[in-house]
């Protein structure tokens, strides 16, 4: 697979994806048990609050440490933190709402392990292999959550929390074991630029200044809180949307959630396969995708074509992301990528979530067939009206694949052959 690194980190990611599915699946419908269901919402908002406020203040450290360094320290730390929570679920009086401090913890984690994950791909994989890697990324983590969710759906009936999360630190401990067998190499300009930069408060002002004052990386910002905008009803409204519109149940709604990662994995796949290229053409036309199918579903009651629809908007979404990661691995310098990376993340994730909150307010004031067309048409709107401002023609790149000719108009991309 690409070389034997990737292979490596690609072995380590599946492990610690499939044990942090299960445990996430079986700590949710465990808290759920012993609380009520806004104590859950308490648990999926202080969560979510947190990868936003750690994803946005602590990425300097991933440029500061080699990525490779920060894995493993993120995954040695997950590691200790499951192991005494686990020990003590298991043998001591542990409160089910410790667990909401475990979960933010095991969120500050990952928001260091993500951006480092992302970075580490530019040391391992030649940048013409960046998309194919990605990729294969992509895959891992559809699957990773699939298989997940099946296997904290079955360990849950058999098995104790504090046992699942002593699992869970078993597969993290592996992960560790291989990515030590990982070596990366890091150029040495970006090294010293690395070492210069001690000042945290620095080292953040950059990473920040250096997204605004990027007229392509704010042209990919907008586009993402666009697109997350426009599928919000995919993530807050498909329950009740399942059962309301389609007038389906459970089941229902699980084959439709599972419609979505197979069309992300195929997808992925196709990608990995064709080595997409026009990676700014792919990122546009995968927001301006999604917008669509959101507005398809809101005029449709069929559950045999919810699920066709919901199968392409998990297509696009992988059409959307892979490109946008490939975006930041090549265009943003290296001592840079993990800031930027972080920062997108939280800016994109943080503002859409207004229209998370927003959703369900709208639906019970105009139903939920007319709130996901209006999610659906504003994302749409967004985002076409940002492609005629091509925010995108300030990219430039040359290497032995394609010629950029930028004017100022459009961007053009001539294969040399």
């Amino acid at each position: 697979m690409i070389n034997k690194n990737f292979s490596l980190l690609f072995i380590a990611s599946v492990i610690s994806t499939l044990g942090a599915s299960m445990t996430y699946i079986s700590l949710y419908w465990n808290y759920f048990e012993q609380t009520t269901v806004v104590s859950l919402t308490l648990l999926t908002t202080v969560t979510f609050l947190s990868g936003f406020i750690f994803s946005l203040f602590l990425s300097p450290f991933c440029d500061k440490y080699k990525p490779k360094n920060m894995m493993i320290f993120t995954m040695v730390m997950r590691t200790i933190i499951l192991i005494i929570f686990g020990i003590g679920m298991l043998f001591l009086d542990i409160h089910i709402y410790f667990m909401i401090f475990m979960m933010v913890l095991l969120v500050a984690l990952e928001s260091l392990y993500d951006p480092s994950s992302v970075k580490i791909i530019t040391n391992i994989v030649k940048k013409e292999e960046y998309t194919t890697a990605n990729s294969w990324i992509t895959i891992l983590d559809r699957i990773g959550v699939l298989f997940g969710m099946l296997l904290g759906g079955i360990v849950i009936i058999s098995l104790n929390l504090g046992t699942i999360l002593l699992i869970e630190a078993g597969a993290f401990l592996i992960g560790v074991i291989i990515l030590l067998q990982l070596k990366e190499k890091s150029a040495a300009d970006d090294n010293k630029k690395e070492i210069e930069r001690e000042n945290y408060y620095l080292m953040w002002k950059e990473g920040i200044a250096y997204i605004i004052k990027t007229k392509w990386l704010i042209g990919v910002l907008l586009v993402a809180i666009a697109a997350n905008l426009a599928i919000t009803p995919s993530v807050t409204l498909l329950i009740p949307y399942t059962s309301e519109v389609l007038q389906g149940d459970s089941i229902h709604y699980s084959i439709i959630q599972i419609s979505s990662i197979l069309g992300s994995i195929l997808m992925a796949y196709i990608i990995s396969k064709i080595k997409l290229k026009l990676l700014v053409q792919s990122f546009l036309v995968a927001a301006i995708l999604q917008s669509c199918i959101i507005m398809l579903l809101s005029m449709n009651s069929n559950i045999l074509i919810t699920i066709i629809l919901i199968f392409l908007l998990g297509c696009f979404v992988a059409l959307f992301n892979v490109p946008f990661v490939t975006l930041l691995q090549r265009h943003v310098p290296n001592y840079l990528l993990g800031r930027v990376r972080g920062g997108m993340i939280a800016l994109s994730t943080g503002l859409s979530s207004l229209g998370y909150a927003l959703s369900g307010i709208f639906t019970v004031q105009m139903g939920i067939r007319l709130t996901i067309f209006i999610y659906g048409l504003v994302g749409f709107i967004i985002i076409f009206s940002l492609v005629l401002f091509k925010p995108f023609s300030s990219i430039s790149i040359t290497n032995n694949q394609e010629k950029t000719v930028e004017t100022d108009d459009k961007l053009f991309v001539q294969d040399k052959s």
